[in-house]
């Protein structure tokens, strides 16, 4: 399942669950502080996925730098595989 497909994803998201930080130093980091250059996500089905949960998920793989490699500004790079 690919996170686009039960979430929505895009720039000047006012409105989303949590951000991903698009700045050179912690680019890819979840924040709960909306800023309109910020990548907002916003969990659609939450009979399948909890915003909190992906929030800590998305937290977790910053910290293990999975973002590291991903030029961030682009929406595309966000399409993240969830699997078991």
């Amino acid at each position: 399942m690919i996170l686009n497909d039960i979430c929505e994803i895009r720039k000047d998201f006012m409105g989303a669950d949590f951000w991903l930080k698009t700045d050179t130093i912690e680019k890819g980091k979840p924040t709960k502080t909306y800023h309109k250059g910020y990548i907002g996500v916003k969990v659609q089905r939450e009979d399948i996925l909890l915003p909190d949960y992906l929030f800590y998920l998305l937290t977790y793989q910053y910290s293990m730098g999975v973002f590291k490699n991903f030029d961030i500004n682009t929406i595309n790079d966000i399409q993240l595989t969830l699997t078991n």
